[in-house]
Formats: C-alpha cells, sequence, structure tokens
C-alpha cells in the first residue's frame, strides 16, 4: 500500500494544510479504481465520501426531466468531487461518472466530519481548503446551465 500522507500533501487542495491535518485525513482514506462509465456517486443518495481524482476524468451530472442526465462539469486529475458530504441534508447534489478509467484516493467524509467535531482545527482548515472548489465548482455550473438554457430556450 502506497503512503497516503505523501500522496495527500502532494495534492493542490490540501497544499496549505499541516502535516497532522494530512495524517489524520490519511487515516479515513484509501486508494479506488473506476472503469469508464462507472458512478462515484449518485445524484440525490447520501453522501458520505469524497475522492481526490489521481488519474483519468469524471463527469459532474445532473439530470433533466425525461433526457436523462447531462455533463455540468469535466473534474480531471488534482481535483476532488464530492463535497455534499459536509452539508445538511448529507446527500449528493450531482451525478459523478468516471469519463474514462480513473484512479482516485476515496476518503470517508462522514467518519472525517465526526472527527472534526472534536477536532476544529482540523475542521477549520478543511474549510478554509474546500470552499474555495466548492466555490469555483457552483460559478462553473451556473455558467453551464446557463449556455444549455440558451441552446434549449
Amino acid at each position: 500500500m502506497k503512503n497516503l500522507s505523501g500522496i495527500l500533501s502532494q495534492q493542490p487542495l490540501f497544499k496549505n494544510l499541516f502535516a497532522r491535518h494530512i495524517e489524520k485525513i490519511a487515516q479515513f482514506a484509501n486508494e479506488a479504481s473506476f472503469e469508464a462509465g462507472e458512478i462515484l456517486l449518485k445524484e440525490n443518495a447520501p453522501a458520505s465520501h469524497f475522492f481526490l481524482i489521481q488519474e483519468g476524468e469524471v463527469a459532474l451530472e445532473s439530470a433533466s426531466r425525461g433526457a436523462g442526465y447531462f455533463t455540468v462539469q469535466t473534474v480531471k486529475a488534482g481535483e476532488s468531487v464530492g463535497w455534499s458530504w459536509l452539508f445538511v441534508p448529507y446527500m449528493n447534489h450531482f451525478q459523478a461518472r468516471a469519463a474514462e478509467p480513473v484512479r482516485a484516493i476515496k476518503v470517508d467524509g462522514a467518519a472525517l466530519l465526526v472527527h472534526c467535531e472534536t477536532d476544529h482545527d482540523l475542521g477549520h482548515a478543511l474549510m478554509k481548503c474546500v470552499v474555495p472548489t466548492l466555490v469555483a465548482r457552483l460559478q462553473e455550473a451556473r455558467k453551464r446551465i446557463v449556455e444549455l438554457s440558451a441552446i434549449n430556450p
């Protein structure tokens, strides 16, 4: 098994975390892989994990009425997916599908969240890492929705 602390410390998302925080997150992490087309996260399902993409691409999708799923954004190596475990109602807002073979670090966000209730320093540091990602993801989704509404008025 690879040194997950070392892998996590190289993640752009965690570049400002202390080593002790990385080591704690690593306790909740393991390696995962997905074939093209496999679902990492199902929309409207309970949210409990997040993924740090190491290789491959993941399509963030949303259901449309009667037309299946459409891609809102594509996430590449060095990026992350699956932050709904941080916020009530703890349900995935998007579906995440491997657009090609994916290698990732899967982190048990629900267990990490429980730990952050007693380790507020880690919780605060983690939020400072995650919020910019969430804001960027929200802005990208908004732009994509505007583009799609212009195509299909």
